[in-house]
């Protein structure tokens, strides 16, 4: 859907607000789904939030920040 979208220009005006919260609505749904390995706290919620956290340091001069902010 997002591809078609993209390609059929549907991100442009007067529609840019409606591509905004989709792609917020996406972000929050990979976010609950990250947050719910880490509720039985065993050793593959630990992994996975060690890596998915860990994931933002490869972004040049702010990763370390974000990390920082995403562990806490």
């Amino acid at each position: 859907h997002v591809f078609r979208v993209y390609l059929t220009g549907g991100f442009k005006r007067p529609r840019e607000l409606t591509w905004v919260t989709g792609v917020v609505m996406a972000v929050i749904t990979v976010s609950f789904g990250v947050t719910d390995y880490s509720l039985p706290w065993d050793q593959v919620g630990y992994w996975a939030v060690k890596i998915v956290s860990g994931v933002p340091a490869a972004i040049p001069v702010v990763g370390d920040f974000m990390v920082e902010l995403l562990r806490g």
